[in-house]
């Protein structure tokens, strides 16, 4: 690994101190490796299992760079105990984590790693297009306190909360036919992929938070080595595509359905059943039976509901805080409105 000097603040600017002899520095893309190591033990302590994979890093460290948006803090021994990300994609809606090593919490590497973050949103602040407020999202373990007063006490305040859903089918799930006149098929992306994107902006238009995504950085996935068509399907009415499930493999025993959508004229009709069971049935050939997803707490979309039908119960809590950070600069020289 090439060496990088430490940051040379002892303090993010402005915010807490690091402990006497700990460091600090942006990571490089060769830390990739022991930064999931990182966040692979701090799950196992926190939930006793982990469900973020190697490839998961990869693929969210593709949408950001590293050696800007992420921060990596060392103690006296040189043993990385920290780490913080900041995934600006969406120009309104900054999301970042954070993750210390079981071993070492509580000695200020959580409140650097926060006012870090903190700093550097309102670095990126001016590249925010004008007109519209910009929020800073920390997603954390919706059972962390300690975690939640420290945010509170930075300004952030709770906004939204998400249930990981899990399912295990030791026989293989039951099918449910679609509606009458629609098909459900495997993904073309050869030919389909500008249509499920027109039909996945559709589908998440009313969710919260939403922010459109323009297709280049939507189709980025298509390109990826993990990227597997077989586990997208989606369904087909009268030519028009109007329903889709992404699944992937994550482990030899478990399966994601990473997004589930449907055209809002279809909805209400069973659609999405067929087709989560459709993902399900197939992880399950494969043997994954086990298969998770993540879904809003807010029942209103009927989504929470449909998971339940299924036999899915929430397995972890994810929280989303907030905070404010005005309104992008107009122009060169102006300041903030906060």
């Amino acid at each position: 690994m090439s060496p990088v000097p430490p940051l040379a603040q002892h303090a993010s600017p402005g915010g807490s101190p690091l402990p006497e002899g700990w460091t600090a520095r942006t990571a490089m893309a060769d830390d990739l490796d022991r930064a999931h190591a990182l966040v692979a033990e701090d799950h196992l302590d926190q939930f006793g299992e982990v469900d973020y994979s190697h490839d998961d890093m990869v693929e969210e460290w593709s949408e950001l760079d590293p050696a800007r948006d992420a921060w990596l803090v060392f103690n006296p021994a040189g043993t990385l105990v920290g780490y913080a990300k900041l995934n600006p994609r969406k120009p309104h809606w900054f999301e970042c984590t954070s993750t210390v090593h079981p071993a070492h919490r509580h000695q200020g590497v959580e409140a650097w790693l926060v006012d870090r973050i903190g700093q550097h949103a309102r670095e990126l602040l001016p590249r925010s297009p004008p007109g519209e407020r910009v929020l800073l999202a920390h997603l954390f373990n919706g059972r962390n306190e300690q975690e939640a007063r420290l945010l509170e006490s930075r300004g952030y305040v709770f906004a939204r909360r998400f249930f990981r859903m899990q399912v295990e089918w030791k026989a293989p799930p039951p099918a449910r036919e679609p509606p009458p006149g629609v098909v459900l098929r495997v993904f073309q992306p050869d030919r389909e992929a500008a249509a499920l994107h027109a039909l996945h902006e559709l589908s998440f238009a009313d969710h919260w938070r939403h922010t459109p995504e323009p297709f280049e950085q939507w189709s980025a996935e298509l390109r990826l080595e993990r990227f597997d068509p077989t586990l997208w399907f989606v369904a087909e009415a009268a030519g028009e595509l109007v329903g889709f499930a992404r699944a992937r493999e994550f482990s030899e025993s478990e399966g994601w359905v990473r997004v589930l959508g449907v055209h809002p004229r279809w909805r209400r009709r069973g659609l999405a059943q067929s087709l989560l069971l459709r993902a399900f049935g197939e992880l399950h050939r494969r043997g994954r039976h086990k298969v998770l997803l993540g879904v809003d707490s807010d029942g209103r979309s009927g989504a929470l509901q449909l998971y339940e039908r299924v036999g899915m119960r929430p397995v972890r809590l994810i929280d989303v805080y907030e905070k404010d950070l005005g309104l992008p600069r107009l122009s060169q020289g102006q300041t903030c409105e906060t």
